[in-house]
């Protein structure tokens, strides 16, 4: 296929792509997360004062609640809100056109892995599919920092293949820096690069007679040294800790309610059935499995709720047939890369029980089935047997795009009514409320159970230097001007007690009721009909 042309079939997948991550962007996802209003404005914050509202000066992450963000996604938030003026729209848009862009790795990873003439057909349906898949689409609208990170380690991918083929160092390095950065985009990476790098080295020794091995370890022996210093760190180690399942006194209490019916008598056999190995190995393999099951993929998709839509799985039924195909020609080629990362990734995830199956820390399988679909087209592409070939490109593209039409519809539609709770659903319009109207009081009392200040501050681009704000501990009482933002839902009493004179605005959260002499202004609804925040004024 001539290079002209390619170009025009990638640029054209690009523009899909972008369509699908930028279309309404503002909108859908419904709500906006205190994640994403987080990294919107601690990310401007940062670049405008080179620290963040802790006071750390070029920090790596951000700890909002324990858990250490990479301050990876955070910078490209904030660098786009300072660009465009600080909007949801602007905070999405950076992620998503990194998502966007996606496309162009995952065509190049393919060449790289397939390089023969014949990989060009393969190589952009891999980057078609990674286009319109809704789990790529999903998280690339939602500001989530795994997309960066899966960005990044493709890339790294590309030029560390490119290296084994042309051993220029130039590509060595290129390696070296995005698998790096990859580990201040997203935690789970840096368990996900040294065994990316494991299984390279162990192909490169088995199928390809131990050529550049030397280099291959000495990356992975450095990342994996990289690895257990950071872990061995605070900040290293926190949301592991967090979400470990050996943290987790459910499991445990299976196990002993499992002993407990054994009888009183019957200690031997107890532990011989139920002891931590067993509970902990049939907890792990169980989860394990879940990442593979047609509920996950394609039926229902996973955790946390935000990321969920109504009756869409994560892939298509359509791609499955592909994938089967993609698999078998696997081994025939004996290239087992995408293959390996496939049964590889989820490892992480398996040992975490907090909001599992968990659509983020699996992420990375995107990129081995979007190969493993791709190298199944292209193997379909070369079928001899017309009936082969038009039911494979015939009766399935025509199922697929009945299939892309009900997940924008289900996206678009029915998304908003999905437990928007869980997303902030009217938080940046309270806060932009309160941005406009707190000046024309004296005393202003806002509800801050969500950390309404940051939306606040997002709002009205407060970067001044010597803002602090702890979200780790979250003060009770924060005075910013006349606003008094208090960890409460309901402000009635607060206000009881502070008998305040003069004209007060009262921001209450929730189904919080008035109170006497107020009067109600505005209300904000959420878009499952639960009640956000009701302002009530004094004058």
């Amino acid at each position: 296929m001539a290079r002209f042309k390619i170009l025009l079939f990638l640029i054209f997948i690009f523009v899909i792509a972008l369509v699908f991550r930028l279309y309404h962007l503002s909108s859908v996802p419904y709500g906006f997360h205190s994640d994403e209003v987080f990294a919107g404005f601690e990310g401007s914050f940062i670049l405008k004062n080179s620290i963040d509202t802790y006071g750390n000066f070029l920090p790596l992450y951000f700890d909002k609640f324990g858990d250490y963000r990479p301050i990876g996604a955070f910078l490209v938030s904030g660098f786009f809100n300072l660009l465009f003026g600080p909007s949801v729209f602007a905070t999405r848009a950076g992620i998503a056109l990194f998502g966007s862009a996606t496309v162009f790795v995952i065509y190049k990873l393919f060449k790289k892995l397939y390089g023969d003439q014949n990989s060009t057909p393969g190589a952009l349906a891999a980057a078609f599919i990674a286009a319109l898949l809704p789990w790529h689409i999903v998280l690339s609208r939602s500001t989530q920092e795994s997309v960066l990170g899966l960005f990044s380690m493709c890339l790294g991918l590309v030029f560390l293949l490119s290296y084994l083929k042309d051993n220029r160092r130039l590509n060595l390095f290129f390696t070296c820096v995005l698998f790096f950065s990859s580990y201040f985009f997203y935690t789970s990476h840096r368990i996900l690069v040294p065994v990316v790098l494991f299984g390279i080295l162990g192909e490169n020794l088995i199928w390809r007679s131990g050529k550049n091995v030397r280099v291959l370890f000495s990356i992975f022996l450095a990342f994996f040294v990289l690895t257990l210093i950071i872990l061995a760190t605070p900040w290293g180690r926190g949301r592991g800790q967090q979400v470990l399942i050996f943290n987790n006194p459910q499991v445990l209490t299976v196990g002993q309610n499992l002993s407990f019916g054994d009888g009183p008598n019957n200690v031997l056999t107890a532990r011989i059935f139920h002891n931590k190995v067993v509970v902990y190995t049939r907890q792990l393999v169980s989860a394990y499995f879940t990442y593979f099951s047609g509920e996950f993929l394609f039926m229902q998709g996973g955790l946390p709720d935000r990321y969920k839509i109504p009756q869409q799985g994560l892939l298509y039924f359509s791609m499955a047939p592909f994938l089967i195909l993609g698999f078998v020609e696997t081994f025939r080629r004996r290239i087992f890369i995408p293959v390996f990362l496939l049964l590889t990734v989820p490892i992480v995830a398996v040992f975490t029980f907090d909001d599992v199956p968990n659509v983020n820390r699996v992420s990375s399988m995107i990129m081995p089935l979007t190969l493993l679909f791709g190298l199944g087209v292209g193997r379909a592409w070369e079928f001899k047997i017309k009936i082969l070939k038009f039911l494979a490109f015939g009766v399935l593209s025509l199922v697929f795009l009945l299939e892309v039409i009900y997940f924008g519809h289900q996206y678009l539609i029915h998304e908003s009514q999905n437990k928007s709770f869980f997303r902030n659903d009217s938080y940046i319009q309270a806060a932009q409320y309160l941005s406009e109207n707190y000046k024309n009081y004296d005393s202003v009392y806002a509800s801050n159970v969500d950390d309404l200040l940051i939306y606040f501050w997002f709002w009205k681009a407060a970067y001044d230097k010597s803002l602090r704000y702890n979200a780790y501990e979250r003060p009770q009482i924060y005075l910013y001007e006349n606003i008094s933002f208090i960890r409460n839902d309901c402000l009635n009493d607060k206000l009881k007690e502070s008998n305040k004179d003069g004209k007060v605005l009262l921001l209450n959260g929730g189904d919080c009721k008035g109170i006497e002499g107020f009067t109600k202004d505005k209300e904000w609804v959420r878009g499952d009909s639960t009640k956000a925040f009701t302002a009530f004024y004094k004058r």
